[in-house]
């Protein structure tokens, strides 16, 4: 499996967006609403730009695209999200994935909502611990 940086390139951006309307991702995201192309693009340009996100694509090869694990700086934490294809779950790609793009050594944190289990294992498997309950999510954290 490889992990490479997020090209600009119209292969890219539709994955990730394809990726990111799929149902079961939706249904697992803060936003569950659906993203139309243009905001999409409008979203990437302006993070990517100023640097306060760094998405990574992993897959078999640059052609085959399992899924995306995305870095967000925030004020005080990092903070990551991720998907995967769901033909590619439970095949500890995106476990891979968490622990390739954690190796520095900094403080991670990864908000999932409270019954997205699968994602608290994958972020367990990964090297991160559970550090705070909030009503409809959980926070872990990985030194």
């Amino acid at each position: 499996m490889i992990l490479r940086r997020f090209k600009n390139t119209s292969q890219d951006i539709d994955f990730l967006l394809n990726l990111r309307n799929k149902k079961y991702v939706q249904k697992q995201s803060f936003n569950e609403k659906k993203i139309n192309k243009k905001n999409h693009l409008e979203w990437l340009k302006k993070n990517i730009k100023n640097n306060k996100i760094q998405i990574f694509i992993f897959g078999k090869n640059k052609k085959i695209n399992y899924g995306y694990v995305s870095i967000k700086n925030g004020i005080n934490k990092i903070y990551l999200s991720w998907a995967i294809l769901k033909k590619y779950n439970s095949k500890n790609y995106t476990t891979s994935a968490l622990k390739k793009a954690t190796n520095k050594k900094k403080k991670y944190f990864a908000k999932i909502k409270i019954n997205n289990i699968a994602s608290q294992i994958v972020a367990l498997k990964a090297g991160f611990k559970f550090y705070k309950t909030f009503k409809t999510h959980i926070e872990l954290k990985k030194n």
